[in-house]
């Protein structure tokens, strides 16, 4: 019994144990999750500034939680601290998830000109410290134009600055091998309000084989701290360039003109306070990516096989056949598979050597090549169809595939081995010549293409009119009709095409349709830019091609005036203002639609074209 009670005891207290350490992991698993799911950043308005300026300072936690860490503050000692920390909270549910933010905020001015760093700012999770990026800060004398900034005078609202928005060329590395995969990204940076942007010169990129990316048709934009500024950030351009020559090669710059919207207002804001800012005026700058000069190095020929095709990058090779074990005159299939990531676009498969007494059929090849993932990556194959027409054992020689790694600096070479293929059976003795090097579609044509010679035919009497009747005489007729016509449109069309003011108005009704047309079909797409971009179209192509107006003259007031000479009723002329600043809007404010908001929109676009028709 003694012994029965201290093993029940000793039972107890192990599950007393248990419950204590499950007990504890349960009350710290949230602050580990917590830990995880904390994101800490430290960014500057600016970091470049006059000894007069002032600039702003921004500390950002995150998370997945309302209960945020407090942070410690860096040392500020050579700034002054004109205002904060100044404290706001955001709270976001996307899909279900919540995320929410609280950023500290700061105004401070330099104490002398030089150089000075912003420290680390900290948080504590248990056993865990985050720390956000130290920011330098230039601060050089203020000039005599920037002291009259401060006194008051108006500063040119036209001009945007340079650090505002900028378009940025990055490279996954400067030195590769000739045929390595580079990727290039194309980011434009900005923190004012950009309406839109047109691509104005794409990279030629001589001396190198391209390959676009797919990306989104509308960029997504995101948020970069860069230098310790905060900007926001869209992909416009992704590619992998393939170098096909060595030495020094030079990236071409991208050149894209971008429309911004400059605030009238004087104070400053948030990058985002301004987005549905309404007071502010277009503004047009063209902005370039800067030269990028890659080196490219010769493969190296010491340890190259001779059977290298110039295949570069990183690769699976397999040789399969369906079966070892065959009868005569029945198919066998043989494949040849390729898959990996570089230019395998450019790669060729190894073709194997098949012994004379297989027939074979020109090979079925396919190729899928993915431009989704962050690099270049595909398969290809090659699918051979042999028949051996006598029995025995045939030997199909190793099929061999080599290639050259970037990463590794070396070459490897895969092979198949020999394949052995039995055939049994007894040989058909057939007046079939060997027919290697037709598809399959050939080989069942053959069959058909030579057709049996009739000896016998019976031929029957057409007709027993003379050569001219009234069915050839009406076809005479109809046929200078038809030339007449001819004429006619065509002396209209070189008159229409002379008058080119003419022929647009001829025109401005169709083309308005063939886009509201697209409108209607975009109307449950998710994309509700799609949507307004053709309603906005149709309004505006309308109205240039009717009053002949070109796109640089194209504006509301300038529409309003020539609309009000067209003794137009001014209820027309403020309905239509009004609905083409209404798609401006929802085109680029990206403020979500219903459906049943779209098809109304549709409807004013087409009643608002055939009330201006009336009077155009």
């Amino acid at each position: 019994m003694i012994i029965n009670y201290k093993t029940q005891n000793i039972s107890i207290k192990n599950a007393w144990h248990g419950l204590a350490l499950i007990f504890a992991f349960m009350m710290l698993l949230p602050s580990l999750v917590l830990a995880q799911n904390i994101g800490l950043k430290a960014f500057v308005s600016k970091n470049k500034i006059a000894s007069d300026e002032r600039f702003q300072y921004s500390i950002e936690v995150s998370g997945k939680s309302t209960s945020l860490p407090d942070v410690n503050l860096p040392n500020l000692n050579d700034f002054y601290v004109l205002s904060g920390p100044n404290t706001s909270t955001n709270i976001q549910y996307v899909n279900g998830a919540m995320t929410s933010s609280k950023t500290l905020s700061f105004v401070l001015k330099p104490r002398d000109v030089g150089q000075f760093k912003i420290g680390r700012a900290t948080i504590s999770l248990d056993d865990k410290t985050l720390e956000s990026e130290p920011i330098v800060i230039t601060v050089v004398k203020a000039s005599p134009a920037s002291q009259k900034k401060q006194t008051g005078k108006k500063q040119n609202s036209s001009v945007i600055p340079s650090g505002d928005i900028f378009l940025r060329a990055t490279v996954s590395k400067k030195n590769a091998f000739l045929g390595e995969q580079i990727i290039v990204q194309y980011k434009l940076y900005f923190k004012t309000q950009v309406r839109t942007y047109e691509l104005e010169k794409n990279p030629a990129n001589t001396g190198f084989w391209t390959e676009d990316f797919e990306l989104p048709q509308r960029p997504v934009i995101e948020s970069q701290i860069l230098n310790g500024v905060n900007y926001n950030v869209a992909l416009l351009k992704k590619v992998a360039v393939f170098p096909t020559r060595v030495g020094k090669l030079e990236l071409d710059p991208m050149v894209v003109n971008v429309e911004a919207i400059v605030a009238s207002r004087r104070n400053r804001r948030s990058l985002f306070d301004s987005f549905f800012e309404p007071s502010g005026r277009s503004v047009r700058k063209k902005v370039s990516t800067k030269k990028i000069i890659l080196n490219i190095s010769p493969l190296p020929q010491k340890g190259q096989p001779k059977d290298f095709d110039g295949a570069v990058g990183s690769y699976r090779f397999d040789v399969k056949i369906n079966k070892r074990e065959s009868q005569v005159n029945e198919a066998t299939t043989l494949k040849i598979m390729l898959s990996g990531s570089g230019n395998i676009k450019l790669v060729k498969l190894p073709e194997a050597i098949i012994p004379p007494d297989i027939e074979q059929y020109a090979p079925k090849l396919s190729s899928n090549i993915s431009k989704k993932s962050g690099k270049i990556t595909g398969s290809k194959s090659a699918e051979y169809l042999l028949i051996p027409r006598v029995p025995g054992t045939f030997k199909i020689k190793p099929i061999t595939f080599s290639y050259f790694d970037p990463i590794k600096k070396k070459y490897f070479t895969k092979s198949s081995g020999q394949i052995n293929l039995n055939v049994t059976g007894t040989a058909t003795n057939t007046n079939t010549a060997p027919m290697a090097g037709f598809s399959r579609k050939e080989v069942i044509l053959l069959g058909s293409d030579i057709r049996f010679i009739k000896e016998q035919t019976t031929f029957h009497k057409i007709s027993d009119d003379g050569y001219i009747s009234m069915k050839l005489l009406g076809g005479f007729i109809f046929a200078i009709l038809i030339f007449t016509g001819f004429l006619f449109w065509d002396d209209r069309r070189a008159k229409l095409d002379g008058n080119i003011a003419l022929k647009r108005n001829r025109y401005a009704g169709k083309l308005a349709a063939k886009f509201l047309s697209a409108a209607s079909k975009n109307v449950n797409h998710e994309d509700d830019a799609l949507f307004y971009r053709s309603i906005n179209a149709a309004l505006s192509k309308f109205v240039q091609d009717k009053l002949n107006i070109e796109l640089t003259d194209f504006s509301i007031p300038n529409v309003k005036q020539a609309l009000t000479k067209k003794e137009i009723p001014e209820e027309i002329i403020s309905e239509y203002a009004d609905l083409i600043s209404e798609c401006d809007f929802r085109q680029f404010a990206s403020v979500g639609s219903s459906d049943e908001d779209k098809k109304l929109i549709l409807e004013k676009a087409r009643s608002v074209i055939t009330k201006l028709e009336k009077y155009m």
